[in-house]
């Protein structure tokens, strides 16, 4: 569906967010709500439009918020200063420090060549993830169980080959100690780890229990 980001359109959606602020269970940053843009790159006029939702939340509400939007290749650097929280959200929206390696078709068996998939070693995907928490000052580290779009994609799907448990709780592990870090040194405003995802069942990312393996992604979580 198309979208459009025209005044009354914002203003609409800052007062949907106004509402949904008022249940005791929205997160809260300092007292801030907390307010995510996916993409700053789909706004017309980036600056314009998150002073007019800052704005709006000043005047009708006598309300600060919390900022945040997703990293994306294309971010521009000069928009760090706009918001709070930058969203580091492997495998694809996260700054790379080193380059991105693709596996052969012939290392990943059974795969369709007519397909066009691209394949990526899980292990590089989240040492790459952690090697770049730092490009930014206001990024915050995020991790993923696993990715797998072909259900969603005919043909140039993106597929993580290595997943496991252990492997998840490894990244945790390092994201969380780069979370805790990043907060001490007064570089982010809340020790916040993102992860992707909750249930994204058709691009294989999910730490809801599964037939195959139960609750484990959730304990690797709790654990990490």
């Amino acid at each position: 569906l198309e979208q459009d980001y025209d005044p009354e359109t914002i203003d609409l959606f800052c007062d949907d967010v106004m509402q949904a602020a008022e249940d005791s269970r929205y997160i809260q940053v300092d007292g801030k709500p907390l307010v995510m843009i996916y993409q700053l790159n789909k706004l017309p006029n980036v600056q314009d439009v998150i002073h007019r939702i800052r704005q709006r939340f000043r005047r009708l509400r006598q309300q600060e918020i919390a900022l945040a939007t997703v990293f994306n290749d294309a971010f521009d650097p000069a928009w760090e200063k706009l918001v709070d929280i930058i969203v580091q959200f492997p495998p694809h929206r996260t700054p790379r420090v080193s380059m991105r390696k693709l596996m052969s078709a012939d290392e990943v068996h059974p795969h369709g060549p007519d397909r066009g998939d691209f394949f990526e070693s899980y292990d590089l995907v989240s040492k790459s993830s952690l090697e770049a928490v730092d490009t930014f000052e206001k990024l915050h580290p995020g991790v993923c169980p696993d990715w797998d779009n072909s259900p969603r994609r005919a043909k140039n799907a993106n597929i993580l080959i290595g997943s496991s448990p252990e492997k998840f709780e490894h990244w945790v592990k390092h994201a969380s100690t780069s979370t805790l870090r990043k907060f001490e040194l007064g570089n982010i405003v809340a020790p916040f780890l993102f992860v992707n995802a909750w249930n994204e069942w058709a691009e294989g990312a999910f730490i809801e229990p599964s037939a195959k393996h139960e609750c484990a992604y959730l304990e690797a979580l709790a654990r990490g």
